[in-house]
């Protein structure tokens, strides 16, 4: 489906693993002062480390969710600094062998 769209599959995935990061935080956000049961946090931290960090961020700033807790946060910007770092390695990596 995402391909009528002119997205490759990585995009895609990124994409939807984004929207379903942040569709996660509203949805754990409207409930929060329910009796509804909420997401558990370790679902949340799980969707930021499969991709969905850059989405993780902009909910927890843009709905004010879950920005008071300094665990989740440190945990949050881990999982970000971890995949900056792979990232960059990925990329250095990748261009060392093509440039070999």
């Amino acid at each position: 489906m995402l391909g009528r769209f002119g997205l490759r599959p990585p995009a895609g995935y990124l994409v939807g693993i984004n929207l379903s990061t942040f569709l996660l935080y509203v949805y754990d956000k409207q409930i929060s002062s329910t009796s509804f049961r909420r997401v558990p946090e370790n679902i949340l931290h799980l969707h930021a480390l499969l991709g969905g960090s850059p989405m993780a961020f902009v909910a927890q700033h843009w709905l004010r969710h879950k920005i008071q807790k300094p665990t989740f946060q440190l945990i949050t910007k881990s999982i970000i600094i971890l995949q900056m770092v792979s990232i960059t390695l990925f990329y250095l990596i990748v261009e060392q062998v093509i440039v070999l």
